[in-house]
């Protein structure tokens, strides 16, 4: 399996990320059997947590290809707060 991380930086709180992002990016992965959701991180800045916080969706995927084709239509059709960015978390493989 090849993990894949999704990162991006908003305001939202964790219940409002697993309620707008993991969920829906979670059930089209598993429909199509792509795939499967792994884990959460949110980072909170330096300040207090007053900004924006910074969060990291991370998947697990059958087909490399195919599933983060899946991950990247999902999450465009879902419409991400700024910029996301994806990450090859498997060590074994090169960047992307």
């Amino acid at each position: 399996m090849h993990r894949v991380g999704i990162s991006f930086h908003s305001g939202l709180s964790a219940d409002e990320v697993r309620e707008k992002f993991i969920s829906p990016l979670r059930t089209a992965l598993e429909s199509a059997r792509g795939g499967i959701y792994s884990n959460y991180l949110r980072q909170l800045d330096d300040n207090g947590g007053d900004g924006p916080a910074e969060h990291l969706l991370v998947f697990q995927l059958f087909d490399f290809e195919e599933g983060l084709r899946l991950l990247r239509v999902t999450l465009e059709n879902i419409g991400v707060p700024g910029e996301a960015s994806f990450h090859n978390l498997d060590p074994t493989q090169p960047m992307y």
